[in-house]
């Protein structure tokens, strides 16, 4: 089955051989919007207008290489939130160790091949963030690729909740004006989205709290009509409460969160970004499964 124009997601191909190029545009169009670029220039010109939702660069072409393209990429506030894939017939570790480096997500081995090519480019899109739901689907946490990737689920979330005819309870530690839009606003208005910024005073606070139910208290003054065990419950980047010195107490105080919030709310969908650092990835990767009910 072919995926209409309106679903395709925007793929940027770059790559000095122009035959490859073509070859591959043919093989992808049928499920992606494909771009392909043969000057490395004029990707990243074309990513500062058009926001691809993967970029695939050769890591060897003359004059600009994709180590370079990473680079501009990477330090341009407009593209660095961009997923980069490289792609070589090297099969140095080296190459790929200093593409991960500079902020690659994965590798494609060359030559291609295209018998499983939009099967091996969908499953990288779809594995960009990482859900994890209860059984029931009662409680689920995204581990989302970055905080612009997040910020958009957020929002496609939390109108998807409203427009079902859910009354929604939405805790960010952002002032969320990257999230609040107006038709978001006009629920805000009807006292059917609840939002509530959890403030810095938190940071110093909750980590020496045996009790977090402070946070949930300030949700009832602002609206002591709703009944919260009928309402869902969004909440963004909970582990910005916790601080990054005890991995121990953040589970200890997740698993407090978590209870609260099960007991509390019908339903709940707490996010969160994926972290380069590899312990701050497993502790993010715990705390989901926890937020959850995957793991007590």
């Amino acid at each position: 089955m072919s995926t209409t124009d309106e679903n395709k997601s925007k793929i940027f191909f770059v790559d000095d051989d122009q035959e490859l190029l073509d070859l591959v545009s043919v093989k992808l169009k049928k499920e992606f919007e494909v771009h392909t670029f043969s000057d490395p220039l004029d990707c990243v010109d074309a990513s500062e207008r058009i926001e691809p939702k993967l970029i695939i660069v050769d890591l060897y072409m003359p004059n600009i290489d994709g180590f370079e393209v990473l680079k501009q990429l990477r330090g341009h506030p407009t593209t660095a939130s961009i997923p980069i894939v490289c792609t070589s017939a090297s099969s140095k570790q080296a190459d790929r160790n200093r593409a991960e480096k500079l902020g690659a997500i994965g590798f494609l081995s060359k030559p291609y091949n295209l018998k499983s090519l939009n099967k091996d480019i969908k499953s990288i899109i779809d594995n960009l963030n990482k859900e994890v739901a209860s059984p029931t689907g009662s409680n689920v946490a995204t581990i989302c690729f970055n905080e612009v990737e997040k910020r958009k689920i957020i929002a496609s979330d939390l109108k998807k909740q409203l427009e079902d005819g859910s009354t929604v309870v939405f805790l960010s530690w952002e002032k969320g004006e990257d999230v609040i839009d107006e038709d978001l606003m006009k629920f805000i208005e009807n006292n059917k989205l609840i939002f509530l910024e959890m403030g810095p005073s938190l940071i110093t606070k909750l980590p020496y709290l045996e009790d977090v139910s402070p946070i949930f208290e300030d949700i009832e003054s602002l609206a002591p009509e709703v009944d919260l065990s009928q309402a869902c419950l969004v909440m963004d980047d909970p582990q910005n409460l916790f601080g990054q010195d005890s991995r121990q107490r953040s589970i200890a105080i997740t698993l407090t969160l978590a209870k609260i919030i099960k007991t509390t709310f019908r339903k709940s969908h707490v996010f969160m970004a994926k972290s380069t650092n590899p312990e701050q990835k497993n502790t993010t990767m715990r705390m989901a499964s926890i937020f959850s009910g995957r793991s007590s």
